[in-house]
């Protein structure tokens, strides 16, 4: 019986680790996409995180608001005018839930981090300029290719 308890615990652990990162960003919290609109065309369309993604998978959350904000607008195609992507150390405060097991950069040990406690992190950022079309203009993306694509 302790064992099926201990099974069915950790598989409820294991699945709240697994909540999406794709999301709005809320608040000051340094986690999920954000746009501004520029005009009537064009936004700029950020997405950032702290929890150790890839840069790569930034650019490609940030793409598909991007293309979301296209379809909502009526838009079949979008460009990508300009991409940034930036890095910066941030103080992150009562944001986790739970204790984290954080791997120390350049040793083999791990440390705990208190539930809600404020952390220290580097806040990695995608930010694009994105203007939409309703013809493939130039090196432009079709919205629903771009929405099909599965998210990282």
């Amino acid at each position: 019986m302790n064992m099926l308890y201990g099974l069915l615990l950790g598989s409820v652990l294991a699945l709240t680790g697994c909540q999406s990162a794709y999301r709005a960003a809320e608040g000051h919290e340094p986690l999920g996409y954000r746009e501004t609109r520029i005009d009537d065309r064009r936004y700029q369309v950020s997405f950032e995180s702290w929890r150790g993604r890839h840069a790569q998978h930034l650019h490609d959350w940030a793409l598909y608001r991007a293309a979301e904000l296209a379809q909502q607008q009526g838009y079949a195609w979008l460009r990508v005018i300009s991409t940034r992507e930036d890095a910066q150390e941030q103080i992150v405060a009562g944001v986790d839930q739970y204790p984290i097991i954080r791997q120390q950069e350049a040793t083999s040990h791990a440390a705990l981090q208190t539930p809600g406690a404020p952390m220290q992190h580097t806040v990695l950022r995608a930010t694009l300029e994105v203007e939409f079309m309703n013809s493939a203009e130039g090196p432009a993306q079709r919205v629903e290719g771009i929405l099909a694509r599965p998210l990282p």
